[in-house]
């Protein structure tokens, strides 16, 4: 009995490890499927990779990772390869240097053509993709069933320590200013995912940090707007708005 106990639950244990890696396998080659997808339309990935410093307990010294997204400005990093994800210590990865913008940006018609052909939906009646290689954020709205370019627009995402999350996100919550670990404020912010925003530039002592230039990597993993375009967007688009990263 006790060997049928033991064969069983070996059984189920394997199975279980096969699924694993079969669900993580699919997911790798979807994703990969997707990328050269989009590059048929010339829309590069901003995936940030890394390297394991130093061995953990799921990972390899040596091995490449791709950064999901980082806790408190790169103190902890959600990392994952081609069969698992986890979190771990930020001295225990090397981030690659910054990539380079990609300097001609695609036409309106492009845009639109690119947004439609892949099928992105959104809740309400605007589309928000923004193009991190880019640094653009392109605001769309729905007109006879498809989306129309809006609005295009220089912003400024996450350095590669402390990358923009990639995906598909929802604007959920909105406020008028807030007020970071620094020191710096910012305003008319509009929440995509955890402490995720689009916001404006931010300030101190109540004035535009000076010299901040719009349209290179420059944050913490927010999406940085002008103040005026950054309330355009919180008084214009509404909540449960589709946010494409990527």
């Amino acid at each position: 009995m006790k060997k049928k106990i033991i064969i069983c639950a070996l059984t189920i244990t394997v199975t279980s490890l096969l699924l694993f890696v079969i669900f993580f396998d699919f997911n790798n080659h979807e994703e990969m499927a997707k990328e050269n997808t989009y590059l048929k339309y010339n829309v590069q990935s901003s995936i940030v990779y890394g390297t394991i410093k130093d061995k953990t307990d799921k990972f390899k010294k040596g091995e490449q990772v791709k950064i999901l997204e980082d806790f408190e400005n790169g103190s902890k990093y959600k990392v994952s390869n081609s069969s698992i994800s986890d979190w771990i210590d930020g001295d225990s990865i090397l981030i690659d240097t910054e990539p380079k913008k990609t300097t001609q940006d695609l036409s309106p018609s492009e845009k639109v053509f690119f947004v439609n052909d892949i099928n992105l939906t959104s809740k309400t009646n605007y589309l928000i993709w923004i193009d991190i290689s880019r640094q653009k954020l392109n605001i769309f709205n729905k007109s006879d069933n498809t989306w129309a370019l809006k609005y295009s627009w220089d912003c400024s995402t996450g350095y590669n320590i402390t990358p923009t999350v990639i995906g598909e996100f929802e604007i959920n919550s909105k406020g008028i200013s807030f007020k970071n670990q620094f020191g710096q404020s910012a305003m008319y912010y509009s929440v995509f995912y955890n402490n995720y925003m689009i916001h404006s530039i931010p300030t101190q002592a109540g004035k535009e940090i000076e010299n901040f230039t719009l349209g290179e990597r420059a944050s913490n993993g927010c999406i940085i707007l002008s103040t005026d375009h950054a309330k355009w967007v919180y008084s214009n688009i509404p909540m449960e708005t589709k946010v494409f990263t990527y």
